[in-house]
């Protein structure tokens, strides 16, 4: 379930740039992401950079965060409103986003972020504007399943089911923040889009008030086949040979097939996607591959449960093996680990299990008692490489070799 990258046949008449093939490891882990040779990258999911304010005013700012309830929507209000007046634009929508997850129907804060209601449920401004017909949304040329809604109103025909099953007349699914191409039904179209809908929301959840993430400046890519066979066939036009069940690549989006195991696929290949694109983490960077990988792993052991993604669950292949490692003395030593360039990282078998254990403890041990801490490594390292010594600086205080022993003795009882 790790990435891959290749390049996949194009749709809406979106133009891509091939990048380099990376062939997969033997115990079936992925190498890592080449740059492209002599090739011109489009901006296509570029993160916007971070700008973060500094001084009083945001020092301030998290002040009046700090001492705001977690459940205070109108205060979270308030605060965005506050940003507003300083000129703290991400902090302000940060806010306005907290605001309407805790109060859906918070008007002010829909209007702020650009939402219209229209037949009673908030749609964003672009999306309202958009031709309507049948259950169908005209994005630019193309007419494609609404997914905004509740359920899908448009009924195909036989002849257009069969036709949609070819890769290149397939569905496309436009939901708030994804395109989701898939050749299987519009049923299964609407349930993929409802799936990373609540990834996203989960991804936002968790990170946005502490990290003030930044909105995709372009639609999040999912490219869904309803086989193996397709995905095979694409894959193997463009790679030569076929490898891995799924693969996420910033120019290409995520790409899997469905199978026992698709939903697990999205929520791991998607929060590579969301930390690319919302976080500013570039997955070719050192050593910054182990946050994208453990926090991989660390979501690709959700569970779907009313929209949201609940997390904090073992993976149970990663535990077994790791518990190997701990009792025999042969895991990496933690600052080893978080010392690990990319190649070497990609060329150790131990690193997804260890990476997922490390990811696992700093947000669920005693109820998150370091979570703060590596929520700030996790942020500084938006701008610092997620060095080392980062770590170290983000966890100030803290006796490393203790909270490695903690970290041990936290997963050898795991079951």
């Amino acid at each position: 379930m790790k990435k891959i990258i290749i390049t996949i046949s194009l749709f809406l008449s979106l133009s891509y740039s091939p990048v380099s093939p990376v062939p997969e490891k033997e115990d079936g882990k992925k190498s890592a992401p080449q740059a492209p040779q002599n090739v011109e990258q489009p901006d296509i999911n570029k993160p916007v950079p971070v700008k973060k304010p500094t001084g009083e005013t945001i020092t301030l700012y998290k002040e009046k965060l700090k001492k705001l309830g977690s459940k205070d929507a109108e205060g979270h209000f308030q605060l965005a409103q506050w940003c507003q007046e300083k000129g703290l634009g991400l902090e302000m929508k940060s806010q306005l986003r907290r605001t309407i997850r805790l109060k859906p129907n918070h008007a002010q804060a829909r209007e702020l972020l650009g939402y219209v209601k229209e037949n009673n449920e908030w749609v964003l401004k672009e999306i309202a504007s958009w031709e309507r017909k049948n259950g169908l949304v005209k994005y630019y040329n193309t007419w494609i399943l609404d997914g905004t809604g509740n359920q899908l109103k448009y009924t195909p025909t036989p002849d257009e089911l069969e036709e949609k099953k070819k890769w290149i007349k397939s569905w496309v699914l436009r939901t708030e923040h994804y395109l989701i191409r898939t050749n299987t039904d519009p049923d299964s179209a609407f349930k993929l889009g409802k799936v990373m809908e609540s990834l996203y929301k989960t991804f936002f959840d968790v990170f946005d008030e502490t990290m003030t993430l930044t909105e995709p400046a372009q639609m999040l890519r999912i490219n869904v086949f309803k086989d193996r066979r397709d995905y095979s066939s694409i894959t193997l036009q463009q790679l030569g040979s076929v490898q891995g069940d799924g693969w996420f690549w910033p120019t290409d989006g995520v790409n899997t097939f469905v199978f026992g195991q698709t939903n697990l696929n999205l929520f791991h290949e998607g929060s590579h996607q969301l930390v690319y694109a919302c976080m500013g983490i570039n997955p070719m960077e050192s050593p910054t591959l182990w946050l994208h990988e453990g926090l991989g792993e660390y979501f690709e052991a959700g569970k779907l449960e009313n929209n949201r993604i609940r997390l904090g669950n073992i993976n149970l292949e990663n535990l077994t093996m790791l518990k190997g490692w701990l009792k025999q003395n042969t895991y990496i030593p933690l600052p080893q680990f978080l010392s690990l360039g990319k190649d070497q990282y990609m060329a150790d078998p131990r690193t997804y299990a260890q990476g997922w254990g490390l990811a696992h403890f700093l947000m669920e041990y005693r109820n998150g008692q370091y979570r703060p801490n590596f929520l700030t490594y996790l942020d500084d390292s938006r701008t610092t490489g997620g060095r080392f010594e980062d770590f170290k600086k983000a966890f100030n205080g803290i006796d490393l070799l203790n909270m490695e022993r903690e970290w041990k003795d936290y997963l050898l009882p795991l079951r």
